[in-house]
């Protein structure tokens, strides 16, 4: 059993307004979800969706919860 994150990014409103460039960025993990892995080869393994709040996507972080 692992869990899914992704990073959400969130940028200070006011500063945002004002420059994209110079606003400062805060990195939050996000976990939305539980996979189980239930068979492994040597380049590829199979996973169920156990629950998510949001649809999965290529290049989301899977580790233990």
């Amino acid at each position: 059993m692992l869990a899914i994150h992704r990073n959400v990014v969130i940028y200070d409103q006011q500063d945002y307004l004002k420059s994209r460039d110079r606003s400062t960025a805060i990195q939050l993990p996000g976990r939305y979800g539980l996979v189980y892995i239930f068979r492994t080869f040597n380049s590829v393994s199979y996973a169920l969706v156990m629950e998510s709040t949001r649809p999965v996507q290529g290049g989301d972080i899977v580790q233990n919860p």
